[in-house]
This record gives structure tokens, C-alpha cells and sequence, in this order.
């Protein structure tokens, strides 16, 4: 094979890839609505893919004050708008146990 990037592409399974990644990734629309996430985003947000498919971002996870929502949205908004990376270092994000109950996450968000 010659060195095509194309054909390199080809060989790849972008989703199986992806998906075995044991880093958290998640895709959204351009609506915030939750499209895909990999098997680690739903292990650290104790998710299925069902529950989080076609849900717009905040009601699937609400934030917890307003200046942490602006703060995200601002951030995909950027992502979105420019088509650059756009990146959170550390964000504290609670996210809601199976019991009901909210566990402080911290996390490092990427929004490309």
C-alpha cells in the first residue's frame, strides 16, 4: 500500500475505534442534542446510549449553577463557531447517580 491517507482511512473503523477508546468522548449536534458517546462517557456519566440519544445536552445533564452552563455552552459555542478546538482544563460537573442522588465530577472537556 502507498502511503495514501485515503486508503489508510479506509482500513480504519473510526467507530469501533472510538468506541473502545477508554477515553470519554461524546457527539452532539449542532442543537446540543446528544447523538453518540462511547462506552467510557457512559460508564462515567452511568448512562445508557438510549437514555442520552436525541436529549439536548443540559436536560440530559443539568448543570449545576448558571456561570458552569455559560461557561460550557460558551465553549462548544466557540468550537462550533470558529471549527478550532475550544478547551475546558477543569470544570466541576455534578452528575446524577442511578439513585437519584448528584456525585461532584470533575472533568477536562475538548469541544472540537
Amino acid at each position: 500500500m502507498q502511503g495514501d491517507a485515503s486508503g489508510v482511512a479506509s482500513l480504519i473503523d473510526f467507530h469501533a475505534m472510538m468506541g473502545a477508546s477508554p477515553n470519554s468522548y461524546m457527539v452532539m449536534n449542532r442543537d446540543l442534542k446528544i447523538v453518540w458517546a462511547n462506552d467510557a462517557y457512559l460508564r462515567a456519566t452511568m448512562r445508557g446510549i438510549d437514555e442520552l440519544r436525541d436529549q439536548p445536552l443540559f436536560d440530559a445533564f443539568p448543570a449545576p449553577d448558571e456561570a458552569t452552563e455559560r461557561q460550557l455552552r460558551r465553549s462548544i459555542e466557540n468550537a462550533f463557531a470558529s471549527g478550532l478546538a475550544d478547551e475546558i482544563a477543569f470544570i466541576e460537573y455534578a452528575i446524577r447517580n442511578p439513585d437519584g442522588s448528584m456525585a461532584n465530577s470533575f472533568w477536562s472537556a475538548t469541544h472540537t
